[in-house]
């Protein structure tokens, strides 16, 4: 089984950029999370994803995963920075 794929990018506008935002191949202008290596945008892809280009991707194996975990963590860090808010569901215990 395949492990996760990168959801998110860092848009060379600073901003995170979720994969369905993303125009395809080298146009995406996005570097990863964690290592800030150039990304192409696979959006045609059966699951589409983010991964880093073959001409610059050496030594980058496992950053899919820590990457991800890095924008998730920059992306909530920013949104509770500027005063947002997350809707969690009731917790319940029987």
């Amino acid at each position: 089984m395949p492990g996760p794929t990168l959801a998110f990018g860092k848009h060379s506008s600073g901003e995170f950029l979720h994969i369905s935002r993303a125009a395809n191949g080298n146009n995406c202008h996005c570097t990863c999370p964690e290592c800030d290596l150039p990304l192409i945008a696979r959006t045609n892809h059966m699951t589409p994803h983010f991964a880093h280009r073959t001409a610059v991707g050496s030594g980058t194996k496992g950053c899919g995963t820590t990457g991800q975990m890095t924008a998730l963590h920059t992306f909530a860090r920013d949104l509770f920075l500027s005063g947002g808010s997350v809707e969690l569901p009731a917790i319940s215990q029987d």
